[in-house]
């Protein structure tokens, strides 16, 4: 899937190919930061019985 949305990404700013895919990097690592900091937050507030809950989410 990812590499559609790379595909994507790219063909629509084909003057600028590499920025588009440092851009497509940059958002996959922010929600990889932002999901493990909402996931530590729930599992701290819920515990540990919610795990699997917190990661279907």
């Amino acid at each position: 899937m990812s590499n559609i949305n790379q595909y994507l990404i790219t063909s629509s700013a084909p003057e600028a190919p590499d920025f588009a895919n440092g851009l497509f990097i940059s958002a996959c690592n922010v929600g990889t930061t932002v999901g493990s900091a909402a996931g530590g937050l729930f599992i701290s507030t819920l515990g540990t019985p919610y795990v699997v809950l917190v990661g279907v989410l």
